[in-house]
C-alpha cells in the first residue's frame, strides 16, 4: 500500500515541472555603501512557451526603489516578468550596497513542462552604478539564464555572482516523508 502511494506521488509529481527558485548573491564589496541599479531582463525567445520569473526577497541594502518598468511586468515587490514582450524590464535604484546584494528569481512555466520546446527566453541581470554605467568588473550581463528544452542554463557568470538552486517545499516535504517511511520501516523491521 505505501509502495502505491508513493509511485503515484511521484508520477503525479512528474507530470508538472515545478518552479525552479535560485538565490542569486552577488559580490558588491568593493562598492560598499556606493548606491547603484540592478537592472532586470527577461525576454523571449524565438517562439516562447509561456514563462514567468518572479524576482523576490531583496537584501544586501539599505534601501531599494523601483526606477523604470518596460513590457510585461506586473507586481512590485515581489516583481512578476512575463516574457510576451520584447523588452522586459525592471530597473531597481539600490541606496548603500554592503558587501553582499541578494535576491531569489523564480522561474514557472509552460516552458519548464516542454522539453522539446527550444525557447530561448533569457533571465538577465546586469550591476549598475548611480549613473546607470556597468559596475567596473561586471559584464552586461552579469548573469543570463537561458530557458530551452523544459531546463535552464547559465549561459553567462560574472565570477562575483554565486547561484544557488532552493529546494521548493514540496520536494523536502516528499524527501521528509520517504525519510519517516524508511525510519518506520526499520523500526518494524526490529520487531
Amino acid at each position: 500500500m505505501i509502495r502505491t502511494v508513493l509511485t503515484l506521488l511521484t508520477l503525479a509529481a512528474s507530470l508538472c515541472a515545478a518552479p525552479i527558485t535560485y538565490r542569486v548573491t552577488v559580490d558588491t564589496s568593493a562598492f560598499a555603501s556606493l548606491n547603484g541599479q540592478a537592472e532586470f531582463q527577461f525576454n523571449p525567445g524565438g517562439t516562447p512557451d509561456p514563462l514567468t520569473a518572479v524576482v523576490s526577497s531583496i537584501t544586501g541594502v539599505g534601501s531599494y526603489n523601483e526606477a523604470s518598468r518596460t513590457g510585461d511586468v506586473t507586481g512590485a515587490d515581489p516583481w512578476t516578468l512575463g516574457n510576451t514582450q520584447l523588452p522586459t524590464v525592471v530597473i531597481l535604484n539600490l541606496t548603500g550596497l554592503t558587501s553582499t546584494f541578494t535576491f531569489d528569481v523564480t522561474l514557472a512555466g509552460d516552458a519548464l513542462d516542454n522539453p522539446q520546446s527550444f525557447d530561448g527566453t533569457a533571465f538577465t541581470l546586469t550591476m549598475r552604478d548611480d549613473q546607470g554605467v556597468v559596475l567596473t568588473g561586471f559584464n552586461e550581463p552579469s548573469l543570463w539564464l537561458d530557458v530551452s528544452f523544459g531546463s535552464v542554463f547559465t549561459f553567462a557568470q560574472d565570477q562575483q555572482i554565486t547561484l544557488d538552486e532552493v529546494p521548493e517545499p514540496a520536494t523536502v516535504g516528499l524527501m521528509l516523508a520517504g525519510l519517516l517511511l524508511a525510519a518506520g520501516r526499520y523500526r518494524c523491521s526490529r520487531g
